[in-house]
């Protein structure tokens, strides 16, 4: 069966937590990562350049669909200023190729991503906490972000199960996730949000877990993850928040300390979820209620989920 994807075609490449989103399928320079093994020999991936956000990635075939045949369905779905970009960009372009069949589309070159070495981590985690650079603690929410959350970005390296996300329809959140604990679960808590298309901050007590998973993540082309230096911090700047610590007091310190919970007049947690994920025991669990409840005469109860508690 003759192949319906080739080379120079535009297409929509469907990416995790993305709608479809206009591209270019281009010819894979030596530079780019290997092609992602599959045991199907049936399938096929090819290298696709983004619009909009010019970033690559191999994408599976059964994953495109060719731009001007389904147009019409997909330009539609997204109202955001970046996806409306990418349409922008992909018609201008037909409409040169309608007035010159020969037009060369320019791209954007493909980086490839420097991993940061293991000497480099030693530094971060043997300093101190006042001696971080600005770029990987951020407290300032005007930061610069050098890409939208909103934008594909470069997957093909990041995790081995990334494709399969791939294969789910996710529909990406407009809310902000805060992640507190960033050991086995949190971490894991923070890329998924973040494979998906979301917008994370996080904390953690030792500070250097946070600069070397940060780095992690931008290696792979992900800017919309900050770290931040208080509980606090990240609960002002999210919608969500997940608790993630490895101890139950410090679960309960970090709602007693960081929340306004005996502060009538704090209003950090109006309108807030947050979920506790660390393992708790039910007279714990009981006290955050309660602690809760009281808090702005309970206006924030109904946003807590903890375990043990019905």
């Amino acid at each position: 069966m003759e192949n319906k994807i080739k080379v120079n075609d535009l297409v929509w490449a469907k990416m995790i937590g993305f709608p479809p989103w206009p591209s270019l399928v281009v010819e894979p320079e030596p530079v780019v990562p290997e092609k992602p093994s599959s045991k199907d020999v049936a399938v096929k991936y090819y290298w696709i350049y983004f619009f909009g956000s010019h970033n690559y990635a191999w994408v599976e075939e059964h994953h495109l669909k060719p731009y001007a045949e389904f147009k019409e369905k997909f330009a539609s779905l997204y109202k955001t200023v970046p996806f409306k970009e990418a349409v922008a960009e992909i018609e201008a372009i037909v409409l040169e190729i309608e007035n010159d069949p020969d037009y060369q589309v320019p791209l954007e070159p493909f980086k490839k991503k420097e991993k940061i070495s293991t000497k480099r981590k030693e530094s971060y985690v043997n300093s101190s906490s006042k001696r971080l650079k600005p770029s990987y603690i951020e407290t300032d929410e005007s930061s610069t972000e050098t890409e939208s959350s909103t934008t594909p970005v470069f997957l093909s390296q990041f995790d081995s199960d990334h494709e399969l996300l791939m294969t789910k329809d996710i529909t990406t959140s407009d809310l902000k996730f805060g992640v507190l604990g960033i050991g086995i679960i949190g971490s894991g808590v923070v890329k998924n949000l973040v494979r998906s298309g979301h917008r994370v901050n996080m904390w953690n007590r030792t500070s250097s877990k946070c600069i070397d998973l940060q780095a992690e993540l931008r290696s792979n082309g992900v800017r919309y993850v900050k770290s931040y230096l208080s509980p606090r911090e990240v609960m002002e700047r999210s919608d969500i928040v997940f608790n993630c610590v490895s101890d139950h007091n410090v679960s309960k310190k970090i709602i007693q300390n960081y929340f306004g919970i005996n502060n009538s007049s704090d209003d950090i947690l109006n309108e807030k979820g947050f979920v506790e994920m660390t393992g708790i025991d039910p007279e714990t669990s009981k006290d955050i209620r309660d602690m809760i409840e009281k808090k702005a005469d309970g206006t924030w109860k109904r946003s807590y989920r903890g375990a043990n508690w019905k």
